[in-house]
């Protein structure tokens, strides 16, 4: 899409030109100069392409005149060119079985469940008389233009207002709530009750609390939630609206795993069930004889796309599996509504790093072999660094690719193992392993045992959950004692930390190379 700003300022960054006309455009590394992601087209008087600039750009890049808002000021009107944000590929349902229950709402009232994760944003409407999904929205967090995770937003928040932040995912919300009420030809006025969800820093940014003290030492929130709120930060809705956020566990576990168990039905089972929720934030929780133990990892956006050289979410034209074609001795993919491959999402990445090492053409430390294999043709070298290009498509994984998914899934694996050591409890134990969340929506489980991800033990009892997080967000509107499991829930966990856990600083480094286990 093309835009013709004007600029009264005369020498401003785009990136800020962008957002003071309310146009939304991420900004995956908050604007600190690191991903090469807010690539533009743009006319004007422009600043010159820095060295460093030049270095997040491809040579056909510069050579076609890209550039990056975050890096180029403007010094006169511009007309600027952006890609319209894809249509998003989230998981956006997850209530798998039918039950009866007492209801918030009566068989005429409508009911919302939203979930705000850190990449994505999903709000489904909910009629009384039923107990499915009517209809869902899905679209990209337009925090995102403040950074790609919840320490990089927190920090642009140090130096900024928070209101501004709150005041983005407030009106993304109403204007996904005003698209599915047109949708199913009713109003605001129906909607009585709404359930809001996900992890502690995107509740304290939905609500306008104070996120800081989730970023430093000792980790603690302004609240942990887990009751009703009032509606004083604009939601469009009616004055009789209940609003219900789930009780967070704490700083880096939140309401969004609180959902997550609460629908998957561990707790009416007295077996030993792990959840995880592959992600930014890592989140998972470890369930035996009535107790519930979890921890979150420090993981990176890396599964979402972000630090990733074509990285992208799960979107059209996004690549999201890749395989051997022995037939054809070819190296082959998939990509999203099968059009133009345009980037790699996480799914897409842990498969070709399957493949790869398969082939031998990455060894176990992740080093990306120029040769001693039989795909040397698809072996380039982008401002010295070596990358491996797919056949029929733009798209490439870089070395520094394959670093970043090696510290995301060793964080992932390393939690995982920490988790199950602490609490003395083998892999063979585990009745059921839950994957949670939508990166888990066209994840291969056996690329993740060859890349070291998941452990090769539960292969046979892992489940994809769907967005349990929604799921979990849905059944407290439709089951009115799933606020009393949420107590119950809360009084079974217990949270450790794992910054400071030196089993779990061993099994990282250990969990770094690929190998499984």
């Amino acid at each position: 899409m093309i835009y013709n700003i004007k600029n009264k300022t005369k020498k401003i960054l785009i990136s800020k030109l962008l957002q003071q006309n309310n146009i939304n455009f991420p900004l995956p590394c908050g604007g600190n100069h690191t991903c090469g992601k807010c690539k533009i087209k743009v006319n004007g008087e422009l600043s010159s392409i820095s060295d460093s600039e030049r270095k997040l750009l491809t040579k056909e890049e510069v050579e076609t005149g890209i550039r990056l808002a975050c890096m180029t000021t403007a010094y006169s009107d511009i007309e600027v060119d952006i890609d319209d944000l894809k249509s998003f590929k989230i998981l956006d349902y997850g209530i798998a079985d039918n039950f009866i229950a007492d209801s918030f709402l009566s068989n005429s009232e409508y009911g919302l469940a939203i979930d705000i994760g850190t990449t994505t944003v999903v709000a489904c409407l909910l009629k009384g008389s039923k107990n499915e999904f009517l209809s869902v929205k899905s679209e990209l967090n337009m925090q995102s233009i403040y950074g790609a995770d919840v320490i990089s937003r927190i920090t642009y928040l140090i130096n900024h207002s928070n209101l501004e932040v709150t005041q983005t995912i407030v009106s993304q919300i109403n204007k996904m709530i005003e698209t599915l009420t047109k949708e199913n030809s009713i109003g605001t006025k129906d909607i009585k009750y709404v359930t809001i969800t996900g992890n502690t820093a995107m509740m304290h940014f939905f609500t306008g609390m104070n996120p800081k003290g989730i970023a430093y030492y000792p980790f603690t929130p302004e609240s942990l939630f887990g009751d009703y709120i009032d509606n004083d930060f604009g939601l469009n809705l009616p004055n009789e609206c209940k609003i219900y956020i789930p009780y967070c566990i704490s700083a880096y576990i939140g309401a969004d795993l609180m959902c997550c168990i609460l629908s998957s039905n561990v707790i009416d089972h007295m077996d030993t069930y792990f959840i995880v929720d592959i992600g930014t934030n890592g989140e998972m929780a470890l369930y035996r004889d009535g107790t519930i133990s979890c921890c979150s990892t420090a993981a990176g956006p890396a599964f979402e796309g972000a630090n990733i050289k074509f990285g992208m979410t799960a979107s059209d034209g996004a690549i999201f599996k890749v395989y051997y074609e022995r037939r054809y001795d070819s190296i082959q993919f998939e990509t999203i509504n099968n059009v133009q491959a345009e980037g790699i999402c996480g799914s897409g990445i842990v498969d070709a790093l399957a493949v790869f090492l398969d082939l031998n053409i990455i060894d176990y430390t992740g080093r990306i072999l120029a040769d001693g294999h039989r795909f040397t043709k698809n072996i380039i070298y982008n401002n010295d660094e070596i990358c491996f290009k797919f056949d029929d498509a733009d798209v490439y994984i870089t070395q520094n690719d394959v670093r970043q998914m090696q510290l995301a899934k060793g964080a992932i694996a390393a939690g995982i193992e920490t988790l199950l050591f602490e609490n003395n409890v083998k892999e063979n134990d585990v009745k059921r392993f839950f994957i949670c969340g939508g990166f888990g929506t066209y994840l291969d489980l056996n690329s993740s045992v060859k890349i070291g991800l998941l452990p090769k033990r539960v292969i046979d009892r892992a489940m994809l959950l769907g967005n349990g997080a929604l799921a979990g967000a849905a059944r407290i509107i439709l089951d009115k004692s799933s606020i009393e499991k949420i107590n119950f829930i809360k009084n079974m966990c217990s949270h450790i930390e794992l910054s400071s856990n030196e089993a779990f600083m061993n099994k990282y480094i250990n969990h770094m190379n690929f190998h499984q286990w």
